[in-house]
Parts: structure tokens; C-alpha cells; sequence
């Protein structure tokens, strides 16, 4: 339907993380789930990872916002944004782009509110 994925942009972000989360954690309990489905989804296996941080661990334990970037057989990109303490709500996202087009996971958001000429959607807080 959207041709041989080459690229998918993931994105996890929870409100905030139990106190003892540090960077290892998040690698080993969040972006972990991409790490595992996207090898299948792509039907190609990783073989090549780089991690990155825009900030510096405030308490010397938790980096965050995280970036993990695995490489697939074939050149295909996997760019999974993880932001344990985001703090405006859990949000899951996945768009994969492949040669005839994109797909991406429905949003999160269950609920919308329509009253005085507005929208307002809320984030489930888990």
C-alpha cells in the first residue's frame, strides 16, 4: 500500500517516570518496544545503533529527552524520540514512510470537546 518502508518516526512520551528512572531505564523499558517491532514491522534486521541527548541528566542519573536511531539491513532509518517527563501527558506515536507513501498509527487522544466555537482535546495521563 505505501511501498517498502524506508524511514519510521516513533515517538513515546509519558507525563513523568517513577523516582530511580535513569537513562538506562528508558532505553530498557520504553524505546525497547521499538527496538523489538520495528525489526519486524520493516522485516529487516538491525544492524546499526546510535544514541543521543539533547540535555544533560539534571540529577546526574536521567537524560531526557532520548534519541535512538536504528539502522536497518538496506539502508531503512527507525528515529524513536523518547520523553519520559514531558509532563503534558502520554503520547505514542509512529508514522512510517515508505516509497508510495506514509501510514501512521491513529491518535492518542480518546476524547474530543466541541463547545463555544472550539476543539479541546485531552491526553490520557497513561
Amino acid at each position: 500500500m505505501v511501498g517498502t518502508p524506508m524511514l519510521a518516526h516513533c515517538t513515546h512520551r509519558n507525563v513523568d517516570v517513577p523516582a530511580g528512572w535513569t537513562t538506562e531505564t528508558t532505553v530498557l523499558n520504553a524505546a525497547v518496544h521499538e527496538i523489538n517491532v520495528m525489526p519486524w514491522l520493516f522485516g529487516r534486521e538491525v544492524v546499526g545503533v546510535n544514541w543521543m541527548s539533547p540535555v544533560r541528566a539534571a540529577s546526574g542519573k536521567l537524560r531526557d529527552p532520548q534519541v535512538v536511531i536504528l539502522e536497518l539491513e538496506g539502508g531503512a532509518l527507525v528515529i524513536d524520540e523518547l520523553f519520559m517527563k514531558s509532563g503534558y501527558g502520554y503520547e505514542i506515536r509512529c508514522e512510517v514512510v515508505g516509497g508510495k507513501g506514509t501510514i501512521e498509527l491513529a491518535p492518542t487522544s480518546p476524547v474530543a470537546v466541541r463547545s463555544d466555537l472550539k476543539v479541546h482535546l485531552d491526553f490520557p495521563p497513561d
